[in-house]
């Protein structure tokens, strides 16, 4: 007499679908940063990039426990981009990354914050980050 063989329970399919949102859900959440909104004092900054290169993007940002960034898209050489506000919270914002339009990295620049002798931004001012190779520095507008 034959052995009757079970078959392995195989996922249903609405199981799958839902476990595929879950992980693209994760993923994006991961991409994105999850950056809860901000809701305190700002301070408006624009990029001026003198690097040479027309740039695809440039994220200006800050680490550790809140880390956040800021991206600038289409910076062309020698432009100005628009105001950016960030969080004034972060004063200097410490890093910044860019590619270019040829998809070649920049090498990061770090901007010293305020316990190092870097800038102290001033919530509610406006200021240009001047973008130079290898370089970079605030200057608060009028």
């Amino acid at each position: 007499m034959p052995v009757p063989t079970s078959k392995p329970h195989a996922p249903r399919t609405d199981d799958r679908l839902w476990l595929y949102l879950l992980l693209c859900a994760l993923a994006w959440c991961a991409l994105a940063g999850c950056q809860a909104p901000y809701s305190g004092p700002t301070v408006q900054v624009r990029v001026e990039n003198r690097t040479g290169a027309d740039l695809a993007k440039l994220w200006l940002g800050v680490g550790g426990r809140e880390h956040r960034t800021v991206l600038y898209e289409d910076v062309a050489a020698g432009a100005t981009t628009g105001y950016q506000a960030i969080p004034a919270a972060y004063h200097g914002w410490g890093m910044v990354n860019a590619t270019t339009t040829a998809r070649e990295r920049l090498p990061r620049v770090t901007i010293l914050g305020p316990d190092q002798g870097g800038p102290v931004l001033t919530p509610e001012a406006s200021y240009t980050l001047v973008l130079e190779m290898g370089r970079a520095r605030y200057q608060q507008d009028p």
